[in-house]
């Protein structure tokens, strides 16, 4: 596991978005401040994060500020731009001297610096790639592409954990920096979202009191404690002045230390993140020393200053030097010529040595060349074998491309096929439902017709079956009052027979009751006429049994069953017939609507057919119009299969 060390560094005072993010004019590329930037290295910067501060006070703030200003009455409390309003007091807060008043200090933005590594283990890892690779130009994108890609991952994972546990924190800019000397580092710019504010929106840029609502532990508690205590102190100097009292001084140390300890843990968390999201990727963290350095700004400039001070030491340390060395030159050169001959024996012997001495490091250089070679060569086929892994996937998933792509293309081949086939049938069913619908209004003209034609022959009968049942009734009434008068007379016969108390019997006795008597014949003839009445009303009764059951009478009968039977299957008939018409309105409002498809569909496969024409190949092309012809012929056969088995597409009526 490669070791490397790890910053989360705070900077709130030289906050420059613009620098972060490379937006610069042409003329401000030449400038002091920005000459430590490597513009040929600028396109392998990242940027995970960018919206501008205005859009992201007015995602984070606009809601709160609607409700504060919804409750002002006075036009002039109401606050147009919540960020101008922010960023006036916090500049008001910044000139106001010790003996102004000081107004609530906001944290328009803050921003915090991700540095993975430092410039040693960076540069040591330069040399070791730049000594691997034979080609310089090679090594030096191999390098930078390794640089970013470890890093860009490092930076994304730690800005996914960091959001999701500080929801009290509008992230709206972040950015890795890859063409600065030096190790790659991310400036992350947010700003703060506290609540529980008793005055003003109850979301405000309160950053250091946003980071302790997501702060494990109890320092949101003990700010809050702070907060209060120097509300109380403030509310008693109120009444002390009031009495003419000195005011009383607080802690103003507790109330510093309370938002310094918050800031130390915030720190102190965020990276732990960091460590932790290094470790996943096969990082481990080694804790390095300190710096006095208040930002990455700062920094800068002493490592610029630093080498400007050890490149003026170094060139007069050159210049002593070479003095020296010219001197040594003078007294060699002097001396020189004295020594010549005592020094033939001593320069032959010196020849020798240098030779063997030579000798000895030609060896040992050819050794060490042999050894680099051989590492390199090593190294060297490593990479290769990396590379042609690399191209063997790189092949097989251009492969798995090219085979989704074929099928894309093939099931967008069927598609446009069912959908050109589908609209010839659609074409088909619409000429059908055409012929249906001219037959159906054919049918209920013709329906209508013969109803109005029944409904004149129905008066008629009704007529005519109207004025039989008024003579029936005529007839039935004339033998009712015959009945009547049979009925009255024999009544009045009993009557008088038990008036008369008379009993008459066979042999011929004759009783008188009272003062009443009668004649025999009298009696007799009364007798008989009362049994002709008798059979008077027998007689009325098989007359009208013998009209019921004449042929007359019961063909009338049948004639009216028969012709309210006609009634009722007419009347059935033309509920048929206005079901038949609602369901000939209904496939006319479905006519209509497949009509529209219809017409959509068209214009679909008039598109598709745009889109072949752009995106397929001539053979491609050839070979939709082969499938589709094919699918066109199987579509005749089918139909002429049809026709042989005499079926049809009409309805069933």
């Amino acid at each position: 596991m490669q070791k490397m060390s790890l910053s989360v560094t705070h900077s709130d005072n030289k906050i420059n978005v613009k620098h972060n993010n490379r937006n610069f004019e042409e003329q401000e590329w030449g400038h002091t401040t920005n000459s430590h930037i490597d513009r040929s290295l600028t396109q392998y910067n990242s940027t995970f994060i960018k919206q501008d501060i205005r859009e992201a006070y007015q995602e984070a703030f606009g809601e709160p500020l609607e409700e504060y200003n919804a409750k002002q009455k006075r036009q002039d409390r109401k606050i147009d731009d919540y960020y101008e309003y922010v960023k006036g007091l916090n500049d008001s807060h910044k000139r106001k001297g010790k003996g102004g008043k000081a107004t609530t200090k906001y944290n328009v933005q803050d921003e915090i610096i991700i540095t993975i590594g430092n410039k040693e283990t960076w540069d040591e890892l330069h040399s070791r790639t730049i000594s691997s690779i034979n080609d310089k130009k090679e090594a030096e994108k191999v390098f930078i592409e390794y640089k970013k890609k470890l890093a860009d991952e490092i930076f994304k994972r730690f800005l996914e954990d960091f959001q999701a546990k500080h929801k009290h924190l509008h992230v709206f800019n972040a950015v890795a920096h890859y063409d600065e000397a030096g190790a790659p580092h991310m400036h992350m710019t947010f700003f703060g979202k506290a609540e529980g504010m008793k005055k003003g929106l109850r979301l405000q840029p309160r950053t250091t009191r946003a980071i302790a609502q997501d702060l494990d532990g109890d320092f949101y508690q003990k700010m809050l404690e702070s907060d209060q205590k120097k509300y109380d102190l403030a509310k008693e100097n109120r009444e002390r002045k009031r009495q003419g009292l000195e005011p009383l001084q607080g802690d103003r140390k507790g109330n510093m230390s309370a938002s310094a300890d918050v800031y130390t843990q915030f720190l102190a968390e965020t990276k732990q993140i960091l460590i932790d999201k290094a470790r996943e990727l096969g990082l481990e963290y080694v804790a390095t020393g300190t710096h006095d350095f208040g930002d990455m700004d700062h920094f800068k400039e002493a490592v610029k200053k630093g080498k400007e001070e050890a490149d003026k030491e170094v060139n007069q340390y050159k210049q002593e030097k070479l003095e020296e060395i010219k001197k040594l030159d003078t007294e060699i050169n002097d001396k020189q010529a004295k020594k010549q001959e005592a020094d033939k024996t001593a320069e032959k012997a010196q020849e020798t040595a240098k030779q063997a001495q030579k000798d000895a490091e030609d060896a040992l250089q050819s050794k060490d060349e042999a050894t680099r070679e051989e590492r390199i060569a090593r190294e060297n086929a490593e990479l290769a074998k990396k590379q042609a892994e690399s191209f063997r996937k790189e092949l097989e998933r251009l492969k798995a491309e090219k085979a989704a792509q074929e099928s894309e293309l093939n099931e967008l081949s069927e598609k446009i096929a069912d959908q050109t086939l589908e609209l010839e049938e659609t074409k088909e069913e619409k000429a059908l439902l055409e012929a249906d619908k001219n037959f159906f209004r054919e049918q209920v003209q013709e329906n209508i017709s013969k109803i109005s034609e029944q409904s004149a022959k129905i008066s008629e009968q009704e007529a005519k079956i109207s004025k039989n049942e008024d003579f029936m009734a005529q007839q039935v009434r004339q033998h009712d009052e015959q009945i009547d008068f049979i009925g009255r007379r024999t009544r009045a016969l009993q009557g008088l027979e038990k008036a008369s108390k008379v009993t008459y019997d066979e042999k011929g006795v004759f009783k008188t009751l009272g003062k009443v008597t009668m004649d025999q014949s009298h009696y007799e003839n009364l007798k008989k006429k009362a049994g002709f009445f008798d059979s008077l009303k027998e007689f009325a009764n098989d007359i009208v049994s013998t009209i019921k059951e004449t042929s007359v009478y019961k063909a009338l009968q049948a004639e009216v069953a028969k012709w309210k039977g006609l009634f009722e299957s007419e009347q059935a008939k033309n509920a048929d017939l206005e079901k038949e018409k609602n369901n000939l309105e209904k496939d006319n409002d479905k006519l209509r609507q497949e009509l529209g498809d219809l017409y959509y569909q068209n214009a679909i496969s008039k598109d598709i057919g745009k889109m072949c024409e752009k995106y397929l190949t001539q053979e491609e092309k050839n070979k939709l119009y082969r499938k589709l012809d094919n699918r066109a012929q199987e579509r005749e056969e089918e139909e002429e299969q049809l026709r042989r088995d005499d079926f049809s597409y009409d309805y069933d009526r």
